[in-house]
């Protein structure tokens, strides 16, 4: 049995609508649903991070290659330093949300900064399960 977020009263688990006030029961379900897709989208703009990070360090190198090669090298490796945090990232960040678990604040605020600002934002956006 369950009580009623409204008057108090004892209601079934079950139970859509409390029978003694008639206000809806707020199971959570719009809850996790909003976050279930917030958090989807949120992991697709990490894996475009994680991809458009290299196609942008190549086109640069690129660039650079037809002046000199040194410069080349220091270019793909500071280029794709990055890559040593979003791509863990992102493996984690899927299976938590895979296991329908939380991040904590720290997690979705590093995403912002080194990952994807958009992915971090909508991380940042999704209902904490704080209760």
């Amino acid at each position: 049995m369950k009580y009623c977020q409204h008057c108090g009263a004892e209601i079934e688990d079950d139970a859509v609508i409390c029978v003694h006030c008639g206000c809806a029961t707020n199971d959570g379900k719009e809850k996790s649903a909003n976050k279930s897709n917030l958090g989807k989208i949120a992991l697709i703009f990490m894996i475009l991070g994680c991809v458009g990070t290299p196609l942008s360090v190549l086109s640069q190198v690129l660039d650079l290659l037809s002046s000199n090669t040194v410069i080349a090298i220091i270019g793909i490796v500071c280029g794709l330093l990055p890559l040593a945090w979003c791509i863990p990232m992102t493996i984690i960040y899927s299976r938590k949300l895979k296991n329908n678990e939380s991040v904590g604040t720290g997690f979705k605020i590093c995403t912002l900064l080194f990952v994807n600002i958009i992915a971090g934002i909508l991380m940042l956006c999704m209902p904490s399960d704080n209760k």
